[in-house]
């Protein structure tokens, strides 16, 4: 299902893959695609990674049971990098144009860190296409704050790397 234009060769496992782009609501997504069988698996990269970062696991499952995809986030790898939407809850409307885009109805989640984040959300408003949900070191569910005291301290090391290098080093 995925057989979009533009397969890549990928050099590093000398074999062919599925690396096509498609257009999914208002970006170009890239992604991996692995297999042919009749489940399909869905992972999602944490921050400022890509699609690599599930590369040994894709292949690694048997080809004949499972159909898997690896899209690069919004921003990512070589998916579009829009200036604007960096959120959890359009990093989850991403994913529903991704699977919307390949026509994929009920599949496996995966998500790691961020991916994580995005995956929940994801579930949380398209339950009826997620058959199975795993999560990987995700963030809290209540979200990360830094406490009010804190914001000045951070705004201090942004500005002044030097101070940040020092504080790491006492720790």
């Amino acid at each position: 299902p995925g057989g979009g234009p533009a397969r890549g060769f990928d050099g590093r496992t000398a074999k062919r893959t599925g690396m096509p782009h498609i257009k999914a609501g208002d970006l170009r997504i890239h992604y991996r695609e692995e297999g042919n069988g009749p489940e399909a698996i869905l992972f999602i990269h944490g921050n400022i990674a890509s699609w690599r970062w599930w590369e040994k696991i894709m292949d690694l499952l048997p080809e004949e049971e499972y159909q898997s995809y690896a899209p690069d986030s919004r921003g990512c790898g070589l998916t579009d990098k829009p200036d604007r939407g960096h959120s959890i809850e359009q990093f989850a409307e991403d994913v529903e144009a991704f699977v919307d885009a390949l026509n994929l109805k009920e599949f496996t989640l995966v998500g790691h860190s961020l991916g994580g984040a995005t995956a929940l959300r994801y579930a949380i408003a398209f339950p009826h296409r997620v058959k199975r949900l795993v999560l990987l070191n995700p963030p809290s569910a209540e979200g990360t704050k830094i406490a009010r005291y804190g914001y000045p301290l951070v705004k201090y090391w942004q500005k002044n790397k030097r101070a940040l290098s020092r504080a790491l080093k006492r720790t």
